[in-house]
């Protein structure tokens, strides 16, 4: 009987390992992507921000420039 009750416990315990190695496999994919996500966008800002601070330029003259691009 106690060598029954062990292997329930033991079947219980590796199904709960397989849920959490599979949850933590798509945590572990999420947290990928909004990585991705976070250095996407932060590079982007620091895009910007260089941009802003190297351009001695007034939003106007950025404007006409960028309409003069598009046409």
């Amino acid at each position: 009987m106690i060598n029954f009750i062990i292997s329930i416990q033991y079947v219980f315990y590796s199904l709960n390992l397989k849920v959490i190695n599979s949850l933590h496999y798509f945590t572990n994919f999420f947290t990928l992507k909004i990585l991705i996500l976070l250095h996407i966008s932060t590079t982007r800002v620091l895009e910007l921000i260089e941009f802003l601070m190297t351009s001695s330029r007034s939003p106007k003259d950025y404007r006409e420039t960028k309409v003069k691009g598009q046409g």
